[in-house]
């Protein structure tokens, strides 16, 4: 309640005089919900002090028209915002956010370069932008726009030696992106839901955010589900995929695996390559989780190719992992330690630490399975003490 109300002292006495009758987390709840909970009908109270609303409409009274239109937009933002957000989404300046701040509407993070609006300001701010449905959906695609565009961003970075930053991006406005995400969905944009997936994907495995991204992918699947324009197919399709790889993480390999399957030969022709790479994945996890290899060599066999002939060594490389992984299962570490041999080549020139973790991972199982425990246990270190070396070495 402290924290909802940022120790507003009338919000605080509004709330303590439901604890009679509420616990205090249904009077959380009861915030969370509707400002308009903290009121009272109590007699002898001034008007201005009958409740959080009124104190806020007298704040509001003293905007000016396009301050107003302006605040409401920003009302649209979760967990904070930075001043490109705020221009980009709301048309708000830097000297509009200062003034805010002047009237203690905002409050400034200069070391993290961020604004955020009272939990109860914004919910106010909201229902006044929501009056006006048409600027509401304007003020809503111009949020999921920017952040899809971020979220986009991001991923650009995740063939690179910058996946620490994809992670701090993503991470740093992950309200913002969940939201956005939300009215993708809603509104069934199929080109907004593909611009996110694949780093979302990626970043709430790396974090182990598992459970959140089975729901995340369900929520695509039941909106897309009965599409019949080739975007909408895609989505679907896509999304049904991606669940199959928290599918498989979670313990249902079997569930994961014929999904994946399904979905994979149910893309359609056109299917962006980068798109296609995470349907392989899920079919390949899942089917070499339950010892299905033949299938998966045959299908990664065939795209390998066509990767490699695009110069997509990295994506390449992640495939061939699985494949390594799949002779492993098989006993032949020979052949799977030479597939991760020329695949940590790729990944060393490009720094890329993702896949490469995988690689250790197997190499580290194969030193195992030789019975040489001291070897796999000296794989990972030799990987840190390399990135040392080399991190000292650049300017």
């Amino acid at each position: 309640i402290l924290t909802l109300t940022n120790g507003l002292p009338l919000a605080i006495l509004l709330a303590a005089a439901w604890v009679d009758m509420l616990s205090v987390e249904e009077i959380a709840q009861e915030i969370h919900k509707s400002l308009d909970f903290l009121e009272t009908e109590s007699s002898g109270v001034p008007d201005r002090h009958r409740s959080i609303r009124a104190v806020f409409e007298y704040s509001w009274n003293l905007l000016s028209d396009d301050e107003k239109q302006k605040f409401t937009a920003l009302s649209v933002f979760r967990g904070g915002f930075t001043r490109e957000a705020a221009e980009g989404v709301a048309g708000a300046s830097l000297r509009d956010l200062s003034s805010f701040v002047n009237k203690s509407l905002l409050s400034p993070d200069p070391v993290a370069g961020r604004f955020t609006v009272h939990e109860l300001l914004r919910q106010y701010a909201e229902v006044e932008l929501e009056a006006d449905p048409g600027r509401c959906d304007h003020v809503q695609a111009a949020h999921a726009a920017f952040f899809a565009d971020v979220v986009s961003g991001a991923f650009a970075l995740f063939p690179q030696s910058d996946q620490p930053q994809m992670l701090n991006i993503v991470e740093s406005d992950i309200e913002n992106i969940r939201a956005a995400w939300s009215h993708y969905v809603a509104t069934k944009d199929g080109e907004g839901v593909l611009r996110m997936l694949p780093c979302l994907v990626i970043v709430y495995e790396i974090r182990g955010w598992l459970p959140a991204g089975d729901s995340l992918c369900g929520e695509a699947i039941d909106a897309f589900a009965g599409g019949i324009d080739e975007i909408s197919i895609t989505a679907y399709e896509m999304s049904r995929s991606a669940r199959a790889i928290f599918s498989t993480l979670l313990g249902r390999p079997a569930e994961g695996a014929t999904e994946a399957a399904e979905a994979l030969n149910n893309l359609p022709e056109s299917t962006d390559l980068t798109l296609v790479w995470f349907a392989l994945e899920s079919y390949a996890m899942g089917n070499v989780y339950l010892g299905n290899i033949e299938p998966v060599v045959a299908v990664l066999g065939e795209w390998i190719e066509r990767f490699d002939d695009l110069q997509d060594k990295v994506w390449a490389g992640g495939l061939k992992n699985y494949l390594a992984l799949a002779s492993t299962f098989e006993g032949d570490f020979e052949g799977a330690n030479e597939i991760l041999t020329e695949t940590m080549a790729v990944y060393e020139r490009a720094d890329e630490h993702w896949n490469m973790t995988w690689n250790l991972m197997m190499l580290a199982m194969i030193a195992m399975g030789n019975d040489q425990p001291e070897e796999a246990a000296a794989r990972p270190e030799e990987r840190r003490e390399g990135k040392e070396r080399r991190s000292r070495g650049r300017p």
